[in-house]
């Protein structure tokens, strides 16, 4: 793919990623989707030169025109990995049918893991349509066997579901093992352990850097407090979703074809 025709898709992208996030902002808040974008603290309604995506964040320097308030580095983020989504789909050079299907199953991975990580909740609409998107990709597009897929996906899907039923939700959510059905559907046995894996390696380095700013901050507060603070710190109460992980794993698995076993023995 050349220059201009990347730049193209990178824009398309971006605009479906302003969308998107209009739609995790208002999915499930009892607003629709067709009313105009307003500023939250100020409620002022957004001019379209306002709306640009990216470009709007950064010509208004993250605050808003009207009030001043500070703008989330949310929405250009989320804009940005839109647009990055469309190029690496787009650079496959597969039918429009399955770029379409293929674009969607990680807009809508991207919906999840933004979503997730508000509100540690998976919306069942979007991971239903992710797996049966996933296995229409794999296996009415890539002519992979359905029953073979089927499997992959409730072979990867059922640990999950065992430590969700087991912990009642507290080691694990149900919303994981949705989610990893889908990747078992789109990516098989191999690649969904991969991506499986994968997570889990980048979920453990993240809580662990996590961890580390937040006892950070709470020796910060120890150093700077006249009171003798106990040393019993709840660093462990925050709590990690681990949808984003399994989704950027996904992501790298499938674009990079990154082999995890591979990985551990060379």
């Amino acid at each position: 793919m050349d220059l201009l025709h990347a730049f193209i898709w990178f824009g398309f992208g971006t605009i479906f990623g302003s969308f998107l996030n209009v739609l995790i902002l208002r999915y499930h808040s009892g607003r629709n989707l067709s009313g105009r974008s307003h500023c939250a603290s100020c409620n002022k309604t957004l001019t379209y030169k306002e709306l640009i995506p990216i470009l709007s964040f950064l010509s208004l320097r993250g605050h808003c025109g009207s009030c001043g308030s500070k703008v989330s580095y949310q929405y250009p983020l989320v804009e940005i990995l839109s647009g990055l989504l469309f190029v690496f789909v787009a650079s496959l050079a597969l039918s429009i049918f399955s770029t379409i299907v293929l674009i969607t199953i990680f807009w809508l991975l991207l919906f999840i893991s933004v979503y997730d990580f508000h509100h540690t909740i998976v919306p069942n609409e979007a991971a239903s349509l992710t797996a049966i998107l996933s296995l229409i990709f794999s296996v009415g597009l890539m002519g992979n066997p359905f029953f073979s897929q089927i499997l992959y996906g409730l072979f990867l899907a059922l640990p999950f579901y065992v430590l969700w039923r087991v912990s009642d939700g507290r080691w694990m959510g149900l919303g994981d093992a949705k989610i990893t059905l889908s990747i078992g559907f789109l990516l098989g046995l191999s690649g969904g352990l991969s991506a499986v894996i994968l997570s889990f390696w980048i979920g453990a380095v993240f809580s662990l850097l996590l961890l580390f700013i937040n006892w950070q901050r709470k020796f910060r507060l120890m150093r700077n407090s006249k009171l003798k603070l106990s040393l019993r710190v709840r660093t462990m109460g925050v709590e990690v979703p681990f949808v984003p992980f399994m989704a950027f794993s996904t992501f790298i698995v499938f674009f990079f074809k990154v082999d995890v076993f591979n990985l551990v023995l060379f």
